[in-house]
């Protein structure tokens, strides 16, 4: 469950997630984190976190970021060699670096002098 208001402009703003969704997202977007989050030593009874908690929660974040990253599922290959080697040095999607170089291929074709005579 999602929980919105109305602010004083008339927009919709969200307020906060319900109890049970945000234990979900806890748990399965960032496990690691989670795990961290409510050891002994980690928060303070105001709810903020204790100087090593506030060391564990940041190891914990860099933990999930690396984590994440590296399980990125790998996107379409480029078709074109051209595409190919600009997505392995930008790291872009196949299609997108195949998009690039179609586009740079016109350019360069519209700026080239008519030739004249028959045009196979």
């Amino acid at each position: 469950m999602l929980d919105f208001r109305l602010n004083d402009d008339g927009q919709i703003e969200f307020n906060q997630f319900g109890e049970d969704t945000e234990a979900f997202i806890w748990g399965t977007a960032y496990p690691m984190l989670e795990e961290v989050r409510y050891r002994e030593g980690v928060l303070r009874p105001d709810g903020g976190y204790t100087p090593e908690g506030e060391k564990v929660i940041r190891k914990a974040v860099e933990q999930e970021r690396k984590r994440l990253w590296e399980n990125q599922p790998k996107g379409p290959e480029a078709e074109t060699e051209a595409g190919k080697e600009l997505q392995e040095q930008l790291g872009m999607a196949g299609p997108v670096a195949d998009h690039f170089i179609q586009e740079r291929a016109r350019r360069i074709l519209e700026s080239l002098p008519p030739k004249k005579g028959k045009i196979n």
